[in-house]
């Protein structure tokens, strides 16, 4: 024990892990099975050469260490001196991380150490809106990224600060959820720092419960937690819920020549999947390790941090990253009835928020929508790929898009249709923007310094004649209008919609759709729109306004739990039509009939995707009434901000080429 006038062992009851204030001490308590011998070094500030205090921990248990230390407080930092049975480095390197750590800040030589955090924050959400997810747009978004541009604006662009100082244009898109990309402590891979790039995304997480240390504005051990808290606090404020991104599937620290930070050093065996006579890490994430979802120590972890990010930190929902990895302990096959999956859902707090999964990982597993348990939804792989291929004319895609638009997937072993829990995509981060989706015909990686072998070669994108940026303005207005169908089918289509930050304006990442390692500004948001950029915001804006409109009119749709009466005609008006593979580009044609406040109406979807123009007739019904136009992506009408409704004279539409009209027949 190194002794000081200033603080002294104590004495105090059993502590949850991490580093808990309790009067004028802080308990300690570490988990680790191959320990012999466990300390704790305390230093006073980040610029210490020192510590200021050692403590030898004391084991309560087969894994459990713990001890407390008199005089310590919040901001301080600290870490764990591991020594094993079999040590193999010297004991100068074991210097580890909490993982409980609430905060993490770099010494003034760079090593990362945990923070001690006072939880204590002036809450004022206390009547934050929630919504339904039947009611809920998402808008996918970097904390950095979407304010670090140098046309921001902002006074502190790049951080939790500067995000707070933008939320009136997210109030004003219509968007209901942020989805923030991983806001937990990340550390970036060696290779990118040997390459001067970093982890810009953050899917290399250390700390699963300290916020990233990289967007405060305050040079202070306690700025993340602090900015983090007043940034979801004015989301709140302002009506917009909270989800994070989160990566409960892999770590840091690599495969077995990768970095130490925390995990490995306390025990590996028990947090990592690993081959039992090699002791190989097992790598079903593609970064070189996974989380064991059937360990008790993972288990715990990701509850307990799951359970403070809501407790805590106020959030509203998660996304998880490779969520299958969550239902495959020891790396077996995906078990939706998994103790980790069983234990989020059964949970009283995390069981109660926003639940969304990303249903695949990095394995050849076949992916099948659906297979999640309820509550959680999913990401729809098929919905993107399906009205991707319908929209730029790919054949035989009619009764995909059909299925896409209206939640309904295929069941094989049944041969029967079922609605699921969908978060509707056509875009998201790992990918093309919605504009490169219409720009380029393949992907453009060179950047990223893996000769453009990274990345999907599946985006279903093409350039129409062009590769990349072109002043051309008819190949401009052509990627124009495929945008303005990608959004209005997105607002359209049952299930929960997702747009990706700079999606309403047109953003680019020049082609590059794995942008993981680019912190650089042509991968932030731009603030400076040009007519050109502010035509789609409005046309984005006008298209969730219409949303909203629709959702109180036609409840049985948009709910997954509901059975709509669905039709489907011919260009005739004739019902029903039979899908196949010869209508591929022709127009096809969705009528939903729903009665709302005991009126009959009707809400009609005509969707073209054929480089020609099609003359639809419109289908006769004995309930009579009159059609009216609510949108034409190839001549959006808007008006104060919404679509301009005009009554429709006569019994035919001609519907552009490559576009959406959408018309609603009302009762005279």
């Amino acid at each position: 024990m190194r002794r000081s006038p200033l603080f002294a062992s104590a004495s105090i009851p059993s502590a949850p892990l991490g580093a808990t204030i309790i009067n004028d001490a802080v308990a300690f308590s570490v988990n680790s099975s191959t320990a012999v011998k466990v300390r704790i070094l305390l230093y006073k500030d980040d610029v210490a050469r020192n510590p200021c205090f050692e403590l030898e921990l004391i084991r309560t248990s087969q894994f459990l260490w713990q001890g407390a230390i008199k005089g310590a407080r919040a901001g301080m930092l600290y870490g764990y001196r591991i020594e094993t049975r079999q040590q193999l480095l010297a004991q100068d390197e074991c210097l580890a991380v909490d993982p409980y750590a609430k905060a993490v800040w770099p010494l003034h030589d760079g090593t990362l150490l945990a923070v001690i955090v006072d939880d204590a924050f002036d809450w004022t959400d206390a009547h934050r809106t929630t919504y339904s997810f039947q009611d809920t747009i998402i808008y996918e978004a970097h904390c950095k990224g979407f304010t670090a541009h140098d046309t921001s604006g902002v006074m502190s662009p790049g951080t939790y600060r500067g995000f707070i100082e933008k939320i009136p244009y997210l109030q004003s898109l219509g968007i209901t959820a942020v989805e923030f990309l991983p806001l937990h402590q990340s550390v970036p891979e060696p290779f990118l720092v040997e390459a001067g790039r970093t982890n810009y995304w953050g899917y290399s997480t250390l700390s699963y419960f300290a916020p990233d240390y990289r967007f405060v504005s305050a040079n202070d051990p306690m700025a993340a937690v602090r900015e983090c808290k007043e940034m979801i606090n004015a989301l709140h404020n302002a009506g917009l819920e909270v989800i994070l991104d989160v990566v409960y599937n892999h770590t840091c620290e690599g495969n077995e020549t990768g970095p130490l930070f925390s995990f490995k050093i306390l025990d590996k065996e028990a947090y990592y999947i690993h081959d039992a006579e090699t002791g190989a890490l097992t790598d079903l994430t593609g970064c070189g390790n996974t989380l064991d979802a059937g360990s008790y120590p993972v288990i715990k972890l990701i509850m307990d941090s799951l359970r403070y990010w809501v407790t805590v930190m106020h959030v509203d929902g998660f996304r998880f990253d490779l969520a299958t990895t969550l239902g495959r302990p020891a790396a077996k096959p995906f078990d939706p009835a998994s103790a980790l999956l069983t234990a989020i859902r059964q949970d009283p707090i995390v069981g109660m928020v926003k639940l969304i999964a990303e249903p695949w990982d990095a394995t050849p597993q076949v992916y099948k929508p659906g297979k999640f348990p309820n509550p959680l939804y999913e990401w729809n792989g098929l919905y993107r790929d399906s009205v991707r291929r319908f929209c730029k004319s790919d054949a035989g895609l009619a009764l995909a898009f059909i299925e896409a638009i209206c939640n309904k997937v295929t069941v094989p072993a049944s041969n029967s249709d079922i609605r699921f829990r969908s978060i509707n995509f056509i875009t998201a981060h790992d990918g093309f923007t919605l504009w490169d989706l219409v720009s380029y015909a393949r992907k453009h990686n060179e950047e990223n310094g893996q000769k453009n072998s990274d990345g999907t070669n599946a985006n279903y994108s093409w350039n129409w004649g062009i590769e990349g940026e072109t002043s051309d303005p008819v190949i401009l207005e052509q990627r124009s209008l495929l945008c303005r169908n990608f959004m209005l089918t997105l607002c359209l289509s049952a299930g929960v919609p997702m747009i990706l930050m700079g999606d309403e304006v047109h953003r680019s990442q020049l082609g590059n759709n794995n942008a993981y390692c680019q912190d650089v500004s042509w991968n932030y948001l731009s603030w400076k729109n040009g007519a050109f950029q502010t035509s789609m915001l409005i046309f984005t804006k006008a298209s969730l306004k219409l949303r909203k409109y629709l959702i109180e009119r036609y409840q049985d749709f948009f709910n997954i739990d509901a059975n709509p009466a669905l039709a489907f005609f011919d260009e005739n008006g004739i019902s029903p039509v039979a899908l196949g593979e010869s209508q591929a580009r022709s127009v096809e044609i969705l009528c939903v009939p729903c009665t709302i406040l005991h009126d009959s109406c009707a809400l009609l979807i005509c969707s073209n995707a054929h480089w020609e123009s099609r003359d639809f007739t419109f289908p006769q019904n004995e309930n009579e009434g009159e059609w009216y136009q609510l949108v034409d992506t190839s001549r959006p009408d808007i008006c104060n901000g919404v679509f301009s409704m005009r009554r429709w004279a006569g019994t035919q539409a001609t519907i552009s080429a490559r576009s959406t009209m959408v018309f609603e027949r009302r009762k005279s």
